[in-house]
């Protein structure tokens, strides 16, 4: 747990001198600049993970949208006076089967950024992850006062 917070703290600290750093150079949204600072990727690292990044969102974009107007509809039957629920639960399993195309979609991108990294870099990768499950509790000891 001990080594879990610090990690933590490190990657804080990490990702507030990757935002001082990045500010001079091209506009990379925040949330790519703390993962590069924070993991260390290299500059063609970067380029090849943008790509990704864009490859994964020309994927589903379309299925998004899809899923969105699978949500009006499904809002719209059950906001009949008679809902039928054959129609309902056939919104239901395609909205299901589009979002796991999006799940899908979403993991082959995680994967193929993992195979950008060294050993070194997916370790903090997982460090970063294992923290992550620390993260949902610090908020109730900032409320008690013990952050």
């Amino acid at each position: 747990m001990r080594s879990t917070l610090i990690m933590l703290t490190s990657v804080l600290l990490l990702s507030m001198h990757s935002r001082a750093v990045a500010a001079d150079g091209p506009a990379i949204p925040a949330p790519i600049q703390v993962v590069v600072g924070t993991i260390g990727l290299s500059d063609e690292q970067v380029q090849a993970w943008i790509t990704i990044l864009q490859a994964r969102e020309t994927a589903t974009q379309p299925l998004a949208a899809q899923v969105g107007q699978h949500h009006e509809l499904l809002g719209r039957l059950l906001q009949s006076p008679t809902p039928d629920p054959t129609a309902v639960g056939q919104v239901l399993i395609e909205t299901k089967a589009l979002e796991q195309q999006v799940a899908a979609i979403q993991q082959q991108a995680a994967a193929q950024f993992e195979q950008l990294l060294n050993p070194d870099q997916q370790q903090r990768l997982d460090s970063i992850r294992q923290a992550s499950q620390v993260c949902p509790v610090v908020p109730a000891y900032q409320a008690v006062g013990l952050l």
